[in-house]
C-alpha cells in the first residue's frame, strides 16, 4: 500500500493529481527526491441486469472510444466509495440497483495513492437517465456473460 510520507510536502495541486516530494534517505547514506502522486479513489461498477451484464461504449476528448463497465471518481461529497459507485452508474447510464456488494478492491500503482473498489450491482432497473458530464459521451450496451468473457478479454 503506497502511503505519502508525513514529512512529504505538496508541490503542486491539480484539478486531478496532487504531487508530494520529500527527501528520501538511500542505502549508501545519501538522499534523493522522491515524488509521489495522489488522487480520488475510483469505482468501477460490474452491473447485472436480469441476465446480461452492462457495458459502455465511452468516449472523452481526449481518448479514443473504449468499452468498458461504468465507473469513475469519488468525488469528495461522496460519503463512500459505495455511494459514489452508486452515482456513476446513475449518472452514467441511468441505471440503478438496490443490491450492493464489493468485489474486491485493490491499489494499482505504487507511485499513486489511489484505491480503486469494484462492486457488483445486482437486479439493476433503468430507472432515469444519462447526466453525463461534458467530456464524455457514452453509451450503455446488455451483453451475456459469454460475450462479456470476450469482451473482457480482449478490450476492457
Amino acid at each position: 500500500m503506497p502511503q505519502i510520507p508525513p514529512q512529504a510536502k505538496k508541490v503542486f495541486t491539480g484539478q486531478i493529481f496532487d504531487v508530494y516530494q520529500w527527501e528520501q534517505a538511500m542505502f549508501d547514506g545519501s538522499t534523493e527526491t522522491f515524488e509521489m502522486l495522489q488522487r480520488p479513489n475510483m469505482v468501477q461498477i460490474l452491473t447485472v441486469v436480469e441476465d446480461k451484464i452492462l457495458v459502455i461504449q465511452e468516449e472523452q476528448p481526449n481518448l479514443p472510444q473504449f468499452t468498458s463497465i461504468p465507473g469513475g471518481r469519488q468525488d469528495p461529497e461522496d460519503a463512500s466509495p459505495l455511494e459514489a459507485a452508486k452515482r456513476e452508474l446513475e449518472e452514467e447510464t441511468g441505471y440503478t440497483s438496490t443490491e450492493w456488494t464489493e468485489l474486491f478492491l485493490w491499489e494499482p500503482h505504487r507511485k499513486i495513492t489511489m484505491k480503486q473498489y469494484c462492486f457488483l450491482a445486482k437486479h439493476a432497473t433503468q430507472t432515469g437517465v444519462q447526466q453525463l458530464d461534458p467530456g464524455e459521451r457514452i453509451s450503455s450496451t446488455l451483453v451475456s456473460f459469454e460475450e462479456f468473457i470476450t469482451l473482457a478479454s480482449s478490450k476492457i
